[in-house]
């Protein structure tokens, strides 16, 4: 299953946080499983927490995270390659 995210995207989150997206979720293609490689503020993590996108808030409604827009890595100045170790 490819998803509509692939393995190797670079997403923005409605936290403000950049991760790359290492897993599909096969039971919901639009909510991957997502290495976060910046904060907030754009400072670049080097403990990079696994978010599953997946994960609903403790009300039930509505999700903890979601993917606001794809980054194109060229234009944010990221050189892919140097998230291979991320990728499963």
């Amino acid at each position: 299953c490819l998803g509509i995210f692939p393995v190797g995207s670079i997403v923005k989150l409605n936290s403000k946080e950049i991760g790359i997206v290492v897993a599909v979720n096969h039971n919901n293609i639009l909510r991957p499983k997502v290495r976060i490689i910046f904060d907030k503020n754009g400072v670049r993590i080097f403990e990079h927490k696994l978010c599953d996108l997946n994960i609903k808030k403790l009300s039930g409604e509505g999700y903890l995270k979601d993917i606001v827009s794809v980054v194109d890595p060229i234009n944010a100045g990221l050189d892919p390659n140097s998230y291979v170790e991320l990728l499963p």
